[in-house]
């Protein structure tokens, strides 16, 4: 192993760590704020900039994101890609410690499933040769309205595992079209080539609303319990949709082809297990005040949009 490579590694490693203790953090903030809405976005981003802790926590994400984008000049991305996909794993491991006691069973085959079938996915894809290629107008759409779906789904009910999946369904979208984007740009694109790409419109809206819809179901449960489902969705409809709508093949060989589709159903039921351990919340503190005005902060609105 190079140094590099180490070098690399050991950043998607830090990547990882950042990441899921800055989300842990922003839920630990959230989870003691008034009821975010989507008829006052202002305000809503107001209350959480107010909050000294949901900063600390979402700095600490952007800088897991810098250091992933970092790991990524130094080691292959199906390298890193594993690496980060460990990170559900780490957030039990971390959310635990937050709580000064073991995971639950539940909570432990469940991060033990979704990591497993995360790296074996991740490990599998980077070793294919696959080339994408440009998808269909169409089937981007129907992927964006199928999100779209089970996000009104999400703005309806207080749930934090369909808030976490509908989040991390969002940031799928988003990464889906930034590849679209990538892929259907020239070889040295311009600023107006840039800026007419409906791609480039849609990626900025969905990361948004998976931003948005993220910290709602933050308000709703524990942290594992939107976290765990937002990880794996975010992870798994990128690889789905690679095959079924960029062109990227499956492995060849009956014996490959059932060991990637035994990992994604291995990263689907643990995410599943995840989802079904709605901890608390809060438990440790009383929760806060209730607004001034609940028929504005409590009913909110679903709103229109295109990791």
């Amino acid at each position: 192993m190079t140094s590099a490579l180490a070098g690399g590694l050991g950043l998607a490693l830090a990547s990882a760590l950042a990441l899921d203790a800055g989300f842990l953090i922003q839920q630990g903030a959230v989870a003691r704020t008034r009821e975010l809405s989507l008829r006052r976005p202002l305000a809503s981003l107001g209350a959480l900039f107010a909050s000294s802790r949901w900063l600390v926590g979402f700095c600490l994400g952007v800088s897991g994101w810098g250091l992933y984008f970092a790991a990524l000049t130094l080691a292959p991305l199906s390298l890193v890609q594993t690496v980060a996909a460990g990170g559900i794993g780490l957030l039990v491991v971390l959310a635990a410690i937050g709580r000064r006691a073991l995971p639950a069973r539940r909570e432990r085959i469940g991060a033990l499933l979704a990591t497993a079938g995360l790296m074996a996915l991740a490990a599998s894809i980077g070793h294919s040769a696959a080339v994408s290629t440009a998808p269909a107008p169409l089937g981007v759409t129907a992927l964006a309205a199928a999100c779209l779906v089970v996000v009104a789904c999400a703005l309806r009910r207080r749930s934090a595992a369909l808030g976490g999946l509908a989040a991390g369904l969002c940031y799928g979208v988003g990464d889906v079209t930034s590849k679209a984007l990538l892929i259907t740009l020239p070889h040295h694109p311009g600023a107006a080539a840039l800026a007419g790409s409906p791609y480039l419109y849609a990626t900025a809206g969905a990361h948004g609303l998976g931003f948005v819809v993220l910290q709602r179901a933050f308000q709703h449960g524990g942290p594992i319990a939107s976290l765990g489902p937002m990880t794996a969705a975010a992870n798994l409809l990128p690889m789905a949709a690679g095959v079924l709508l960029l062109g990227e093949g499956l492995p060849h060989g009956g014996l490959a082809l059932a060991l990637r589709v035994g990992a994604f159903a291995a990263a689907v039921a643990g995410a599943w297990a995840l989802a079904g351990h709605a901890a608390p919340a809060a438990a440790d503190e009383p929760p806060a005040e209730p607004p001034a005005e609940p028929a504005v902060w409590l009913q909110p609105s679903l709103p229109t949009a295109a990791r």
